[in-house]
C-alpha cells in the first residue's frame, strides 16, 4: 500500500515563472502567425488590385483598337462611347479600389498612352 506521504512528494507541479514562460511564448507564436496572415492577405489584395487595374487598361486598348476614328482629345471610354477628360480621368470603383483611366493621344507620334492609377482603400 502506498502512503499518501510517499504521493505528496513525487508531486510535481509548475511554478509561476513556468507557467509565465509558456504564456510568452505563446503570445509571440500567436502574435507572429496573426502579423504573418495579416501581411499576406495585405498582399494578395493589392495583387488583385493590381490585375484589375490591368484588365481596365486592356478593356480600353480593345476599345481604342476597335474604334472607327482614333480619339484626338484625351478621354476613355465608357461602355463604346468616348468620354473626353482633358483635365481628369474616368473614375471607376471595383472592390476595395479606386481606379482612374485615361487615354491620352499621341502628340507627333502614333502610340496612345493609356494609364491607369489606383487609389487603394481600406476594407
Amino acid at each position: 500500500m502506498i502512503h499518501l506521504t510517499a504521493l505528496k512528494g513525487r508531486q510535481r507541479g509548475d511554478t509561476i515563472i513556468e507557467v509565465l514562460i509558456a504564456s510568452a511564448i505563446a503570445s509571440l507564436v500567436l502574435t507572429s502567425a496573426y502579423a504573418l496572415t495579416n501581411k499576406n492577405v495585405g498582399a494578395i489584395q493589392e495583387a488583385q488590385e493590381q490585375s484589375v487595374a490591368q484588365k481596365l487598361v486592356e478593356q480600353q486598348v480593345e476599345l481604342l483598337r476597335a474604334a472607327s476614328a482614333a480619339p484626338v482629345d484625351a478621354g476613355c471610354y465608357s461602355g463604346a462611347t468616348y468620354v473626353l477628360t482633358p483635365n481628369s480621368a474616368c473614375n471607376v470603383t471595383n472592390g476595395g479600389a479606386q481606379y482612374q483611366i485615361q487615354i491620352t493621344p499621341p502628340s507627333g507620334g502614333s502610340v496612345f498612352t493609356i494609364q491607369s492609377t489606383m487609389d487603394h482603400l481600406e476594407w
